[in-house]
């Protein structure tokens, strides 16, 4: 029999009861987020003994505190969301909103800096320096040049991710950044009507024939242009798109960037959420072993985009969104 079991804390209290847990996490979105749903009064414990019995729960939490929240069956715990107190919400039930570790760069020192002969992993290393945030994975890559002017530590990792096509992810404190789809040890097997509970969101995505050729360029400092092509270049009918990379000359760079933009265009398989248990544990960037007897061309490895933790009274739900099906040459960032 599987019991329902957590370990939830926030601030100096633990092992909180809420009425109900939302947890959101994403490779599009670095800032991960939890919502608490918590009775109006609380009682207040040290052990067996009751501190106060109807304490106003509203004013027992402020903004900055730390979160963890742990969930799992018959106390084998998972962490499933690791940040901060952004909001305490005076309604009824209290509405309790949190970041994931994005909050310390949000809120921390704004930069003004240029960056040159620099790499990510580097830059990554500077606006994280004043935060409790570790490197996990990092892709090589390097930069000619970064200008960086008056922006918080979130508009910094933004800017990478718009000018490399990078995807920036947390896993508790730890900030990892990839250019193609992780390899990641902890993969993860879903099976329908065994282990999922629905997959009807599932949508066929046309793709896997490299339709589209991908042409990158960027500047050197001396004005003088990088430039190349990745793809099917031998298809006759395929499409051309062009991608323009800031203050990158290293030629193995820019074909790092370029190659994770023309799988992203050119992949096919099915893509969207399906409805799981809270177990098997899954978190984005995991590879998902998909299996279902039924419809067999759904069958393969996904790419974990996001997940929703849901928790309360009535149980709790994974739902999982996968997308980009994975094929046996994806390696990994380096």
């Amino acid at each position: 029999m599987f019991r329902l079991t957590s370990e939830i804390n926030i601030g100096r209290y633990k092992s909180i009861k809420p009425i109900s847990v939302k947890i959101n996490r994403s490779i599009f979105d670095f800032v991960d987020k939890a919502v608490f749903k918590m009775p109006d009064a609380a009682k207040v414990m040290n052990g067996n003994l009751l501190v106060q019995n109807k304490a106003d729960t509203a004013l027992l939490f402020k903004q900055g505190d730390a979160v963890s929240i742990q969930l799992g069956y018959n106390g084998e715990l998972k962490e499933e969301f690791k940040g901060f107190v952004t909001k305490v919400n005076h309604t009824s039930p209290v509405e309790i909103e949190c970041e994931g570790y994005a909050y310390q760069l949000r809120s921390g020192r704004n930069i003004t800096k240029v960056y040159t002969k620099t790499t990510l992993k580097s830059v990554l290393q500077d606006i994280t320096s004043p935060t409790d945030i570790k490197l996990g994975e990092i892709p090589d890559v390097s930069i000619d040049r970064l200008a960086v002017n008056d922006k918080s530590g979130t508009e910094v990792l933004l800017l990478l991710k718009n000018y490399y096509k990078l995807e920036f992810f947390f896993h508790g404190d730890e900030l990892s950044a990839n250019l193609l789809y992780l390899n990641r040890e902890a993969n993860v097997k879903y099976r329908l009507g065994f282990n999922v509970i629905k997959a009807d969101e599932l949508k066929l995505k046309n793709g896997g024939s490299d339709k589209v050729v991908v042409r990158f360029l960027s500047d050197k400092n001396n004005g003088e242009k990088v430039s190349g092509k990745v793809g099917n270049t031998q298809q006759k009918d395929a499409k051309e798109e062009l991608l323009k990379v800031p203050s990158v000359s290293d030629q193995k760079s820019l074909e790092k960037i370029a190659e994770k933009h023309a799988y992203t265009l050119n992949y096919g398989g099915y893509e969207g959420k399906i409805e799981c248990f809270l177990s098997p544990y899954c978190i984005p960037g995991f590879r998902a072993s998909f299996e279902d007897l039924k419809h067999t061309e759904k069958n393969g490895n996904y790419y974990v985009q996001a997940t929703e933790v849901s928790y309360g009274k009535e149980g709790a739900r994974r739902s999982v969104t996968i997308g980009a099906k994975l094929s046996t040459d994806v390696k990994t960032n380096k």
